[in-house]
């Protein structure tokens, strides 16, 4: 990689900082931190080979020895992937290209040895051959990336500036949430998170769309195998503005000046994923009538409801992030559960869904929640402490999965259901789950600044409680003990009751399963509330 204007500006930036730097409270006996200029080059010569050539460049090193890093996971998928089994080839130079020793403390962590370097390049190659919100994959049609899996970190300077060059193919496209355009092939970031929050397409082809809501512009970014039909492209962007539209009336308008979708349909692959700016879309259905293109706008709807909902209300483990270990997160049920709750009920709420699509969504989801066999002794906060086994993790032995998980995804849905029906009801209509959010959110993301990874602070299993208790009016512990850390069975029949819909079972209990509809004799209290609950105007909810 050729010198840049961009990285001298780093490094005179990097120094000013260590200069200016105040040391004060439990740090007044420690050195200011020293930030480094960090700029990573990377390049795609052979696409078919499927390798990644990297390029890592450091400046302003003032120590003996320095470590890099590539994580072990990534968030949004919870379980130990051990991305370094891809990685090869590492070469370790000073900055005038001599060699610099350097050793594998482990299989994800490198020591070099910089006792007479103030710079090192460091120049290695990235096997990728697997499209997912987790991995990255290069071939002959496209590249799309996701950095934990292929950049390394330097330890103790995540928090420094970054720096990225993108080096796509001749006559192929670059789109990610920074880029303003498909030419851009520079890009910074104000920390290494940010870095490899911010997953990548490049690609001969690509269509974008945009369209603007609450001051902000939303780009929806599409990588399509073969021809897309230009009605069913527009009828998926116009249903994720409706998306938008929809969940920001939740929490407000996220703290952003621009959103990306980034989309790849009809390739191998399926997956979802939420970032800070973006989301990846991945589906190996390409778009070819409206049934497909409502499947996108399920995962539009859960996704887009993450840009709050656990990338900046988060839970405690999960911002600022340690890349060396999978995190063991007891709060899974709510930044998924509630997530995967929101993601359904916004597709009704914005008209894309219909109220009876809505009951089939819940009775198939009530089903999994009282038939899993793994419900009578797995808490919502034990299956959430249990993502790093299930989320993506090898099995390399027989696991009776039924009996031993039960999903936050599902479960963490069902918990939001009886939340937002329960807070409902103690308040006559007047509050709803909402509250719960924003009431967490202020205890979290508008508390004062933690640490240099964005704002406030993540939030503890305390804070949520005490945020539905704030919303519902009245103590929520024992209702906490009973369903979240506990396992009685979930109420789903008395609670649905109260905005008159009903419960129905069916077949033995080998194939049991439930029901959810309209009750016939519910009443026009119950009928308002339904009405509330689905925004729609009473006369017409059901229709």
């Amino acid at each position: 990689m050729p010198d840049s204007p961009r990285l001298a500006r780093y490094v005179a930036l990097a120094a000013s900082l260590a200069a200016v730097l105040p040391i004060s409270g439990a740090a007044q006996a420690k050195r200011a931190h020293h930030a480094l200029g960090i700029a990573y080059h990377i390049a795609m010569p052979d696409p078919a080979s499927h390798y990644f050539d990297i390029e890592l460049r450091i400046v302003g090193i003032k120590s003996d020895s320095l470590d890099l890093q590539l994580p072990v996971w990534s968030p949004g998928r919870y379980a130990r992937m051990d991305f370094a089994r891809n990685l090869q080839d590492m070469v370790v130079t000073t900055g005038e290209g001599k060699p610099l020793a350097k050793e594998e403390v482990n299989g994800s962590l490198w020591r070099l040895r910089t006792r007479e370097s103030s710079s090192a390049i460091i120049k290695y190659r990235v096997f990728a051959n697997t499209l997912s919100g987790t991995f990255s994959v290069l071939d002959s049609a496209h590249a799309n990336w996701n950095g934990a899996s292929l950049f390394v970190y330097v330890t103790g300077h995540k928090q420094d500036l970054v720096h990225l060059t993108v080096e796509p193919p001749a006559g192929w496209k670059v789109m990610n949430s920074q880029a303003e355009n498909f030419a851009q092939r520079e890009f910074d970031f104000p920390n290494y998170d940010e870095l490899i929050d911010t997953p990548t397409e490049v690609a001969p082809s690509i269509s974008l769309d945009s369209f603007n809501v609450d001051g902000r512009l939303y780009r929806v970014m599409l990588h399509h195998n073969g021809v897309l039909d230009s009605a069913l492209r527009m009828r998926f962007v116009r249903g994720v503005e409706r998306i938008v539209k929809q969940e920001n009336a939740v929490l407000g308008p996220p703290p952003l000046a621009m959103y990306t979708f980034v989309g790849n349909a009809g390739y191998k692959g399926s997956d979802g994923m939420e970032h800070l700016y973006s989301t990846q879309i991945i589906d190996p259905h390409v778009l070819t009538d409206t049934a497909a293109v409502d499947d996108y706008l399920g995962y539009a709807s859960h996704e887009y409801f993450h840009v709050w909902n656990v990338k900046r209300i988060r839970p405690y483990l999960l911002g600022p992030f340690d890349y060396t270990s999978e995190r063991y997160e007891p709060s899974l049920w709510v930044a998924e559960g509630w997530t995967e709750y929101y993601g359904i009920i916004s597709l009704q709420r914005a008209g894309i869904t219909r109220p009876a699509q809505l009951y089939v969504t819940l009775g198939e989801d009530i089903t999994y929640d009282l038939t899993r066999p793994a419900r009578r002794w797995m808490s919502a906060r034990e299956a959430s402490m249990h993502a790093p086994f299930f989320d993506g993790g090898a099995q390399p032995m027989a696991v009776d999965a039924p009996s031993n998980f039960i999903s936050y995804y599902t479960k963490g849905e069902g918990l939001a259901l009886l939340l937002d029906i329960e807070i409902r009801s103690r308040t006559n209509g007047g509050r709803s789950l909402d509250d719960a959010l924003r009431s967490l959110k202020k205890r979290s993301w508008d508390a004062p600044k933690a640490s240099y990874y964005l704002q406030g602070r993540g939030y503890t299993e305390l804070d949520v409680e005490r945020a539905v208790s704030d919303a519902a009016g009245v103590d929520m512990h024992d209702w906490f003990t009973r369903f979240v850390g506990g396992t009685e069975e979930l109420p789903f029949a008395e609670s649905l009751a109260k905005i008159g819909l009903s419960l129905t079972a069916s077949g033995d209990s080998a194939s049991r399963k439930y029901t959810v509809a309209p009750a016939p004799d519910a009443t026009k209290e119950q009928l308002a509330r339904r009405a509330l609950w689905l925004v729609h105007d009473v006369t017409t909810a059901e229709q």
